[in-house]
């Protein structure tokens, strides 16, 4: 019998927690209602326009009495969500860099270039109006195995020093003798000529109308130079995929 009596116990009790639980979805159920009915209600007197608003005027309360009182929470959210989308550049350039490395290395292939490089533009510290100083740092490079890098020789170059800069971005692109360079940068002549550089290329690539890097090409004395067509050809086309692999967070909406 006391084995009957634990078992009809049992029944009832899972009987009243679903009761509970129907009670309850029930409760939930009519308050929702209620909040539906109420939101009809206001909108059909005052308009769809009102209710939004006014759900705006709300939230913006909310948001400023948070930032007054804790604005502890507001600056930890933000801080916490730059530093989740830092990580998620991070990990795509990760990803990308090696496919980056591999079209360099294919159109170095191809021509049997001394140097086929990526330069990409940043700036790092403003002048006294605020304006802020433009660099370009080379960060990709490819190399024939009889040179030697020099990736460390362009980090953080001053592009104000460097007439090629404004050039490139009237014109885009830039291939030619390394002599016939001395008429448009004299600087960059130079720093060519000391790497024993005969012929030289450079590509602009941008994203939405903002340059964002170039791709260069470089042959040093004694090379065999290709076609000058083929080689601006094929340096457009890789600069239309590395610079997809550049734009972090999905392909160059606008690159050339």
């Amino acid at each position: 019998m006391s084995g009957e009596t634990k078992q009809e116990k049992t029944i009832l009790e899972s009987m009243e927690t679903g009761h509970e639980k129907i009670d309850a979805v029930i409760k939930t159920t009519n308050a929702t209602i209620g909040w539906v009915e109420s939101i009809h209600k206001f909108i059909k007197k005052n308009g769809f326009k009102k209710l939004v608003m006014d759900l705006f005027a709300v939230c913006m309360v909310v948001f400023i009495g948070l930032w007054i009182f804790q604005p502890g929470i507001i600056s930890n959210r933000l801080d916490q969500y730059r530093e989740a989308k830092h990580a998620e550049k991070m990990a795509e350039r990760m990803n990308n860099t090696p496919l980056i490395q591999a079209e360099l290395d294919k159109l170095r292939l191809q021509f049997n270039a001394s140097w086929v490089s990526v330069w990409e533009f940043h700036n790092s510290t403003n002048n006294l109006d605020g304006m802020p100083f433009l660099f370009a740092s080379l960060t990709y490079e490819s190399m024939n195995p009889a040179m030697t890098p020099i990736a460390e020789q362009f980090d953080n170059v001053r592009l104000s020093l460097y007439p090629l800069g404004s050039y490139l971005r009237e014109h885009e692109m830039w291939c030619g003798d390394v002599e016939d360079l001395k008429a448009i940068d004299n600087t960059a002549y130079y720093r060519a000529k000391a790497l024993g550089i005969k012929f030289l290329g450079f590509k602009l690539m941008d994203v939405e109308g903002a340059p964002n890097a170039m791709l260069s090409l470089a042959f040093v004395e004694g090379s065999n130079v290709p076609d000058f067509n083929e080689i601006a050809e094929k340096c457009v086309f890789t600069s239309y995929k590395v610079n997809s692999l550049l734009s972090v967070g999905g392909e160059a909406k606008k690159k050339k």
